[in-house]
C-alpha cells in the first residue's frame, strides 16, 4: 500500500485502517511518528491521530494495536503492562466497537499488577475514572 494510495481509507474500524497505512508503509526511513505526523486519511480519523498521536505512536511500538486477535494471557499482560490512561482513550477511541473487550483486558492486566486504585472501588472503575478525567475522553 502506497503513502499516496488512498485504500486505506475504507473499511473497518479506525484502528485497523491506521494500522493498515501505518504497517504498510513504515520503513527506516519512514517512522511510527512521522507517519501518523503526515496522516491523510478520513476527517474523523486524521482528528484522533492529531488528538493521540504520541499515543497510537507508542500503541504501535508496544504492539497493542496489531491484528493478532488471540494472544496468551502472558502476553496480554506484557503488552498491557505499562499501558497510560491517555493511551487507553486512544485504543477505545480507535476500537469503537471494541471499547468493552479493550476495558476488560487493560483492567484484568492492571489489576494482576496490583495497580492501586482507592479502597471500596474496583479496577475498572478507577480506569474509566482516570479516562474521563484526562481531559482526552
Amino acid at each position: 500500500m502506497n503513502i499516496n494510495d488512498k485504500s486505506y481509507t475504507k473499511g473497518g474500524q479506525p484502528g485497523d485502517i491506521l494500522y493498515s497505512y501505518v504497517h504498510a508503509n513504515i520503513s527506516d526511513s519512514n517512522a511510527v511518528n512521522s507517519l501518523l505526523s503526515n496522516y491523510k486519511g478520513p476527517k474523523n480519523l486524521s482528528t484522533l491521530v492529531e488528538k493521540y498521536e504520541d499515543e497510537i505512536a507508542q500503541l504501535y511500538k508496544q504492539h497493542v494495536i496489531s491484528p493478532n486477535p488471540s494472544i496468551s494471557e502472558s502476553e496480554k499482560i506484557a503488552r498491557f503492562a505499562n499501558i497510560t490512561a491517555n493511551q487507553a482513550s486512544a485504543l477505545f477511541a480507535l476500537y469503537p466497537i471494541d471499547t468493552a473487550k479493550w476495558m476488560k483486558i487493560i483492567s484484568t492486566t492492571l489489576c494482576k499488577r496490583g495497580w492501586g486504585y482507592a479502597p471500596g472501588v474496583s479496577c475498572l472503575q478507577s480506569i474509566q475514572s482516570l479516562n474521563s478525567e484526562d481531559g482526552k475522553g
